[in-house]
């Protein structure tokens, strides 16, 4: 039997994408000045970051620490990246959203993990569809190094969502989904969020953490990616990076080996928290000292019996 993290993360992925494909939620429109601006947003760096580990034979993701975020972020800025595509795979009938890779010189001699990144990217704009142009930037690498910096032991991979903060982000942000809404339901559904502040299991909240790539399809911020002109205030972009010290299998066509994780598989899921499948659930375990804050998915996690009655009040878990 393959490893765990294969049927978990195919589970995951389905789950997902039957989301975006159904969902009113992900069908985003283009919004502008919804009641935030650029400046208000600013990197998170220790938050909404991933790692892949192996434990007992088997492969996991969890957030990552501050220290291990922060490590991430220290990557070789120095190192050059390069734009790829594939002539194999069709970008023809696609939506409005551009996902552009960017690869390391070590991932070239990889042209499978590159496939593989290419493939995955190539699953989310199929799925999603976007009324104006979005344009995403994500970086990734392959390889016994993850942007020049070693893995940890026992590191499979890890990401980096490149997420931002607002301390004061709910209003604007409740406003921009309501102009979103692509129908009268989605619109009831916004207009139920509470009014001015987001009450959770460990207090009321404004503050709102969320990665680059949802504020960009929300008109947030710019919604074409600009990695050298936003460096200053949102820091690098998005990225990914596995470790080829582990054995992956980079063909689930003829299913996964048992001794491998399905490459596929994990860059699919990793790339959905690019694109905003994350949540401050358990934050303040990993560091006591953080403020509440919440993810536009946060908004809609409760507790068991809550009705459409009790959506505006009732308290989101984050613990």
């Amino acid at each position: 039997m393959a490893r765990r993290t294969n049927m978990l993360s195919r589970i995951l992925s389905g789950l997902v994408l039957s989301a975006l494909a159904t969902a009113g939620f992900p069908v985003f429109h283009g919004v502008s000045n919804a009641g935030s601006t650029d400046a208000e947003w600013t990197a998170a760096v220790e938050d909404d970051a991933f790692v892949y580990y192996e434990e007992n034979g088997e492969a996991l993701c969890r957030p990552a620490t501050a220290d291990e975020a922060r490590a991430m972020a220290a990557r070789d800025e120095s190192l050059p990246l390069r734009v790829f595509t594939s002539e194999s795979l069709s970008t023809e009938d696609q939506g409005n959203l551009n996902i552009m890779l960017r690869g390391t010189p070590q991932l070239d001699s990889f042209p499978q993990a590159r496939e593989g990144f290419l493939r995955a990217a190539e699953t989310w704009k199929s799925r999603i569809q976007t009324s104006a142009p979005v344009t995403l930037v994500i970086d990734v690498d392959f390889g016994p190094t993850r942007f020049g910096q070693s893995f940890p032991q026992s590191v499979l991979g890890s990401t980096n969502s490149q997420s931002l903060r607002n301390t004061n982000g709910y209003v604007g942000l409740r406003n921009a989904l309501i102009q979103k809404a692509s129908n009268g339901s989605e619109t009831a559904l916004y207009s139920s969020l509470p009014q001015a502040s987001v009450p959770t299991d460990i207090g009321e909240t404004v503050e709102f953490i969320v990665p680059s790539a949802l504020l960009r399809a929300l008109g947030m911020i710019n919604a074409v990616a600009d990695p050298s002109g936003e460096q200053a205030q949102f820091g690098s972009p998005p990225s990914i990076g596995f470790n080829s010290n582990f054995a992956f299998d980079f063909d689930p066509s003829d299913g996964i080996d048992a001794d491998k994780t399905d490459f596929d598989a994990v860059a699919v899921h990793e790339i959905g928290h690019l694109l905003g499948f994350t949540s401050r659930v358990g934050a303040r375990e990993l560091n006591p000292s953080l403020n509440p804050s919440v993810s536009v998915i946060d908004l809609m996690r409760f507790r068991p019996g809550v009705t459409m009655a009790t959506f505006t009040t009732a308290q989101r878990p984050l613990s």
